[in-house]
């Protein structure tokens, strides 16, 4: 499947790319198994470079603290984020996702 994307949406999804090449230390990808580290303290660490840019929450509005994605721009994220090698956002038994219902 080829998604068809505005150039707009082209612009975003090399953005998030490119972010994530440049951002995720070698110590994090190291120690990443499917999206999954063992270690809390290189987690907490990635949790704040996310925060530092604002996506910690991808899903989020910018009321709750989210960067306010469209449904296509947090397709887009997770897309890319699950294809960078990055963990899973997630504390130590939840996901960030899961959290904020509750």
């Amino acid at each position: 499947m080829r998604a068809l994307y505005s150039e707009d949406e082209e612009r975003f999804r090399d953005e998030v790319k490119l972010w994530l090449q440049e951002n995720i230390p070698s110590d994090i990808k190291d120690k990443t198994f499917g999206g999954a580290t063992l270690d809390p303290d290189l987690l907490i660490k990635w949790h704040k470079t996310l925060y530092k840019k604002g996506w910690i929450a991808p899903e989020f509005p910018k009321e709750m603290g989210g960067p306010g994605f469209s449904h296509t721009e947090q397709f887009i994220f997770n897309y890319e984020y699950g294809r960078s090698g990055a963990p899973r956002l997630k504390t130590k038994f939840m996901s960030l996702g899961m959290l904020a219902p509750l």
